[in-house]
């Protein structure tokens, strides 16, 4: 049995016009050498970078323009997210590094 992972932090940086798609449940990320296969119950994304970037939870949607369903974060800007997270796509509209810090709330397992 795979050990769940309570805490991840992850980091991505890319370049402007750059699409970025994580996938956390088909092991297709590597934590410290450990592929990642589950959701994650919260999600902080951080906008470290001096660019500005727009994701979505939703797969496949267009994220070169404002769209329902997607966000915007302009640089040093963060938010924090309560919800299931399995997926999260980022569009670059400018050069930037995010930080995310993902969440499992093992509490809710044991009950």
């Amino acid at each position: 049995m795979q050990r769940r992972l309570s805490n991840v932090l992850y980091s991505v940086t890319s370049s402007t016009g750059s699409y970025v798609s994580l996938n956390f449940d088909n092991a297709s990320l590597d934590y410290f050498d450990s592929p990642i296969k589950q959701e994650f119950d919260n999600i902080l994304i951080d906008n470290i970078g001096s660019g500005d970037i727009r994701f979505s939870l939703k797969p496949g949607l267009d994220l070169t323009s404002s769209i329902v369903g997607a966000k915007t974060l302009i640089s040093k800007d963060s938010i924090y997210i309560q919800e299931h997270v399995t997926h999260i796509t980022f569009y670059f509209i400018s050069t930037s590094t995010i930080e995310l810090v993902l969440i499992l709330d093992l509490d809710d397992e044991s009950g």
